[in-house]
């Protein structure tokens, strides 16, 4: 008897569907970080927040005789983004099916299937979080929220002076400590009021020539809990310094990861749909299943990072 969708569906196995919710974000640090601080959260209907566009400026030493005068300034205004939606799926067809005869063996392709339409949305969204969507429909990302005149969230710097990043895009050596256009230099002028750089992502390559660069006691010398997200991490001032496969040649992003968000719709994010016929498509013995992401990028503040975008691994 061939194999129906309802035979699919019962051998499909509902641990095997949550590992895809729980671990697709673990094929980015980027993610895999907010995850462990516990800063993924469902939102919401509209994609909106406040930003303090500047300080009161009310405290100030007082004659305690002198009149008090109440005033309340326009410190903040509305940001505001868009959802990003993206769809990955898996598909069993009818010579996979004939390949793979047999109740066992359906199962282990599921299993197979499910894996690779994990990773597919996993590297999907671990890519788009550096770099622009080709198709203009993806998440905003870093290239765009850390900018100087770009716009983000509906504000530019000139709206906001305070509403910019640190960003090199002409240095090609990478150096540790000096002038301002060293590591150093760059998390100092980042540096804004508590909040500083303090997760640090480049490509394999700079991470290799940092590393060289580094007297061997300073190698290790951080949270060895931060390493343990699972990525080879080294240290700058304590804080993690990670080489992702994703990051775009030349680049290093110093990162304030307390002011950002991942931003998830409550009811229309990760879902794993059962098992669909494609008879009535001309593919009958055929079938398909999906993976849905409803969600986006949230950052509260453009200023505490800094970004190098011309470096070169061999100087």
């Amino acid at each position: 008897m061939a194999l129906t969708l309802n035979d699919m569906n019962a051998t499909t196995l509902p641990e095997v569907d949550k590992l895809i919710v729980d671990n697709v974000y673990d094929q980015s640090p980027f993610f895999k970080k907010l995850k462990s601080m516990k800063k993924v959260a469902a939102d919401g209907y509209r994609f909106e927040w406040v930003i303090r566009s500047k300080q009161q400026g009310l405290a100030d030493a007082i004659d305690p005789n002198a009149k008090t005068e109440f005033v309340s300034p326009h410190t903040r205004e509305r940001a505001y983004d868009v959802w990003r939606y993206y769809r990955g799926h898996a598909m069993i067809t009818l010579e996979e099916k004939a390949l793979n005869y047999g109740k066992g063996q359906i199962v282990n392709l599921q299993i197979d299937k499910a894996e690779e339409m994990k990773e597919d949305l996993a590297n999907k969204l671990a890519a788009d979080v550096y770099t622009a969507n080709a198709n203009g429909k993806g998440l905003t990302p870093l290239a765009t929220i850390i900018g100087t005149t770009t716009a983000y969230a509906g504000w530019t710097s000139t709206d906001i002076p305070t509403w910019a990043s640190t960003i090199d895009s002409s240095t090609t050596a990478l150096e540790i400590y000096g002038g301002s256009t060293t590591l150093t230099g760059m998390r100092d002028a980042a540096w804004f009021g508590g909040k500083k750089p303090n997760f640090h992502l480049t490509t394999r390559e700079l991470m290799a020539r940092y590393e060289a660069k580094l007297e061997p006691k300073q190698r290790y010398e951080g949270d060895s809990k931060e390493a343990g997200l699972g990525f080879t991490s080294l240290f700058f001032y304590g804080d993690p310094v990670i080489g992702d496969p994703f990051c775009p040649s030349g680049y290093w992003y110093g990162l304030c990861m307390d002011v950002f968000e991942l931003k998830v719709h409550p009811e229309l994010n990760e879902l794993v749909s059962k098992w669909i016929e494609l008879d009535q498509v001309g593919q009958p013995g055929s079938f398909v299943r999906y993976v849905s992401f409803v969600g986006n990028l949230k950052c509260k503040d453009r200023q505490p990072h800094f970004v190098f975008s011309a470096l070169d691994s061999t100087k």
